[in-house]
């Protein structure tokens, strides 16, 4: 019990295995040597910034501005929920559910360049890379307020860009954390409570928006964003203490292409970014026009491209293979099906809520809150819990909460009261959803080596907001089958309840992929402990033939040796 725990808080809350060379702030901002074929960091004082000679002050900001740069990140998919209806009026959209690819694109590009955002920070510098990310996030939102005297295009196109600057906070914020360096229950309390943004952020957004929306203009939710971020962004010059080591990368073009893996980031990003679109494209336009096969064929052959050069030719590739085993990856099919189900879960509710019963936008968001108190328990408690059971039983379990709060909400009449099956939905979604993250985290952490374990969070990150994006561009494409173009509250309810059948699809399948791999698991240790059986079964055989050729050998000797004759005198 020990062990787990001791591994849990390595791997989940501190994101920080024994091996990992990550001890300080000023390693972080310091690039690779041309010392090795390798990337090697270049430190002279291996002390966080933040030791027992420096105020605690200091790090409390530094902590503050992460977990905010944290919280916005999740607020960018919540502060478009209530707006939806307010877009399609302005925008002159028929079907205002066509503006879901509003959301998906944001979720897409933040899955999308995870991993690059992760190198080009081990590169140039984390500190670098977070501001730069708080600062192209600033500048979106300002262009996706000023949309509302453009096109539709124009927002969509901003919102991606939004994403692409949070991707950028992500694993940089959480690396610059893992800096400070905390012992102790501090270093419990810290990662916690930063795990707890993700669903404080997404109704703060919500509620933000709705309230612009009541009491204002719905263009100010994204300019204060922008407002809010450039604060931050501002403030992290300050919070965040510099490098005082100078940064080199390798001379030449070509031997900074292979560090950074270049071709990797083009291949991945292009694969990840146009199969994305192609979905949410489809849902708008349909699936009859060829250019959205075309791009789907594209990304597939980038797919594989990426595949054969991070394989075969990266020398430090984007994920390595070592660390992706197929244990890794079922288990992230799993947890971006459960985000698929929910992101399809978030944005239907929302609208069935809000546009078919009428409800007030500041209602709306009150409905939904729970999701921050049940998010916030099921995030603090995956501590606990992983360390009583299965990791395997609280997955499964987290993914059959997800199942039933979709089955809830797919059966639901149009006019119920809030506490009958809405709310029971809701518990039972966000509680699959933010206890599946911790436990995802966790099996890939135990699955992959000690100094692999790293690169754990950044990927199941990259499943969950990718799973967000790519879950409303199929449920979107089965909705507009479902209304059969047709308007009338009636055929919405259909369309909007074959979204949600199609959200527990995305629920069951991750079940599906969970049984199937506990079975695999279970057959391998079979198979082992068989084996095992077997080899020892043939030590004991040949101790034995050993044992008994000896004896047989040392009878044989025996029955050679010629006893000497008596003499004659003793026969008389």
């Amino acid at each position: 019990m020990e062990n787990n725990e001791a591994l849990f808080r390595n791997s989940v809350w501190s994101h920080d295995n024994g091996d990992i060379s990550l001890h300080s702030l000023d390693q972080l901002d310091v690039s690779w040597t041309d010392s090795s074929d390798d990337m090697m960091y270049s430190t002279r004082d291996p002390v966080s910034k933040f030791s027992a000679d420096s105020e605690d002050d200091d790090e409390n900001l530094l902590f503050i501005t992460i977990c905010i740069a944290h919280l916005c990140a999740q607020a960018g998919i919540g502060q478009t929920l209530p707006i939806i209806k307010g877009l399609g009026s302005r925008f002159r959209v028929v079907n205002a559910n066509t503006l879901s690819p509003s959301i998906a694109a944001y979720a897409v590009a933040v899955g999308t360049f995870i991993l690059v955002a992760s190198r080009l920070g081990e590169a140039f510098g984390h500190k670098r890379i977070f501001i730069a990310g708080l600062l192209w996030s600033a500048i979106w939102p300002l262009i996706a307020g000023a949309s509302f005297y453009s096109t539709r295009s124009l927002f969509i196109f901003s919102r991606a860009l939004q994403g692409l600057g949070a991707a950028f906070t992500l694993p940089t914020g959480l690396e610059l954390l893992r800096a400070t360096n905390p012992t102790g229950i501090r270093k419990t309390v810290l990662f916690t409570v930063y795990a707890a943004m993700p669903p404080i952020g997404l109704i703060l957004g919500a509620l933000v928006a709705s309230s612009f929306v009541t009491l204002a203009w719905w263009p100010w939710t994204y300019w204060a964003h922008s407002m809010t971020l450039t604060v931050v962004g501002a403030a992290s010059f300050f919070t965040i203490p510099p490098a005082p080591q100078s940064r080199s990368l390798p001379s030449g073009a070509s031997a900074i292409i292979l560090r950074l893996d270049i071709p990797g980031m083009v291949t991945g990003t292009m694969s990840l970014g146009l199969f994305g679109f192609a979905w949410c494209q489809a849902h708008v336009v349909g699936w009859h026009h060829s250019y959205i096969w075309i791009i789907i064929v594209m990304s597939i052959v980038l797919a594989g491209l990426f595949v054969m050069i991070e394989g075969c030719y990266a020398p430090k590739p984007l994920i390595p293979y070592s660390a992706l085993s197929s244990e890794v990856f079922w288990i992230l099919v799993a947890v971006g099906c459960g985000w698929s189900c929910f992101g399809i879960w978030i944005f239907y509710g929302w609208q069935l809520v809000g546009r078919l019963r009428s409800t007030p936008a500041l209602l709306t968001t009150a409905y939904f809150s729970p999701i921050v108190v049940i998010g916030c328990v099921a995030t603090v408690a995956s501590r606990c819990i992983l360390m009583r059971s299965r990791p395997h039983v609280v997955f499964c379990v987290a993914m059959l909460a997800m199942m039933i709060g979709g089955v809830l909400i797919s059966t639901m009449p149009r006019q119920q009261t809030y506490w009958g099956q809405p709310f029971l939905s809701i518990i039972a979604m966000a509680w699959g959803a933010y206890m599946s993250v911790p436990v995802a985290t966790f099996r890939i952490s135990r699955a992959v080596r000690k100094t692999h374990a790293g690169i754990a969070e950044s990927l199941v990150w990259m499943v969950t907001y990718y799973g967000v994006g790519l879950g409303l561009g199929v449920a979107g494409t089965i909705e507009t089958k479902a209304m059969g173009g047709k308007l009338t509250a009636q055929h919405r309810l259909r369309g909007y309840r074959a979204a949600f059948w199609t959200s527990v699809g995305f629920a069951v399948f991750g079940l599906v992929v969970l049984d199937g791999l506990a079975c695999g698991e279970e057959a391998l240790l079979r198979r082992l402990t068989t084996e095992r059986g077997i080899e020892k079964g043939v030590e004991i055989e040949l101790e034995e033939d050993d044992r008994k050729s000896t004896t047989r050998k040392s009878e044989t000797r025996s029955s050679h040796v010629k006893v000497p004759s008596p003499p004659a005198w003793q026969g008389t």
